[in-house]
């Protein structure tokens, strides 16, 4: 009987143990599905709420507020930290700038890298310097410049920005132009004189225009210009060759007096009238009185152009004549 009950003890004993085993495998097991469970809940619920970087941030205003830096910001996105750039300029905010930023407003944000960074963009409105030149050439006229002109400021207004719901406009006030040496100056006023936003004190000069013919082609001595061997260049009045050629009129239909050359300015010496006749050629000459017209074969003893008189052989009677070149081949006597 002892011996029985001592076994049956043990075997008791070992089911208690083998019991409490499984109770705590099932614990732990149920712990850790609880803590997987939970920990899924809370990385769902940290990448819903978490911020995300903009990488460039294009702004209007002069308020920079968190939705500008951090996108999903939820309520904090119109808390304002600073003010935005001038506009048309750019602000860099690093790495180490973001995280206080984001510390400081208890945003979910971690610099993933010291690279990380946004770039804040103000948006503007950008004068154009085809604007700028065309107002100071109008103000200009009015102290007495005539025509194109060609203009250079001294000031670097390359960067000459307005707001973006500013348009992109500027006035010119208090000009001053000197003709003897091109110089000017004036204040320019953006978007407007009743509203200067922006004021730059300029100074420059403006030199006249001209716009001379050249030939767009080589033309060889002796042959004859047409319309389409002409094109024109703009040159700064100071800059024109004395003697110069600036109407299309005085070169068309005329010849080369030597080869010229394009896109460069022509004298009266470049050119010549040209020749109708050759000497020792064929010609017809035309004898020409009030109430009679004849004809006959001639032989030019000269070369002529229109309207020059030369001297020519009538070779029916073989008289030497003077006669006028009329046209090419013709010459009349009258």
């Amino acid at each position: 009987m002892i011996g029985y009950e001592s076994k049956r003890k043990a075997m008791s004993t070992d089911n208690g143990l083998l019991a409490i085993g499984l109770l705590t495998a099932k614990s732990m097991v149920l712990s850790i599905f609880v803590c997987s469970i939970f920990m899924y809940v809370m990385l769902q619920v940290r990448s819903a709420t978490a911020a995300d970087l903009r990488t460039v941030s294009l702004v209007n205003g002069d308020i920079l507020k968190i939705g500008d830096i951090f996108e999903n910001a939820g309520e904090k996105a119109d808390v304002v930290i600073g003010r935005t750039p001038m506009p048309g300029q750019d602000m860099r905010l690093n790495a180490r700038t973001l995280m206080r930023i984001a510390k400081a407003a208890n945003i979910d944000w971690q610099a993933q890298s010291i690279m990380d960074e946004v770039i804040i963009r103000r948006d503007a409105n950008v004068i154009g310097f085809e604007t700028l030149e065309s107002n100071i050439k109008q103000a200009l006229s009015e102290k007495g410049l005539t025509g194109d002109a060609e203009i250079t400021i001294n000031e670097n207004l390359s960067r000459l920005t307005l707001p973006k719901d500013e348009p992109a406009t500027a006035d010119i006030r208090n000009v001053r132009y000197n003709t003897a040496d091109a110089r000017f100056s004036a204040t320019v006023l953006a978007p407007s004189a009743e509203r200067p936003l922006k004021k730059y004190e300029i100074t420059g000069t403006a030199h006249p225009l001209v716009d001379v013919p050249v030939l767009n082609t080589q033309i060889k001595a002796g042959n004859v210009i047409s319309a389409s061997d002409l094109s024109s260049i703009s040159l700064r009045q100071t800059m024109v060759p004395r003697g110069a050629l600036v109407n299309v009129a005085d070169l068309q239909g005329m010849a080369a007096s030597k080869t010229l050359y394009p896109n460069k300015p022509l004298r009266g010496v470049d050119i010549a009238l040209p020749k109708l006749v050759e000497r020792g050629g064929e010609l017809t000459i035309i004898y020409e009185s009030d109430a009679l017209l004849l004809t006959a074969k001639g032989k030019a003893l000269q070369n002529g152009s229109r309207g020059e008189m030369i001297r020519v052989v009538n070779l029916e009677s073989n008289k030497n004549l003077q006669a006028m070149v009329s046209e090419d081949g013709v010459v009349v006597v009258r």
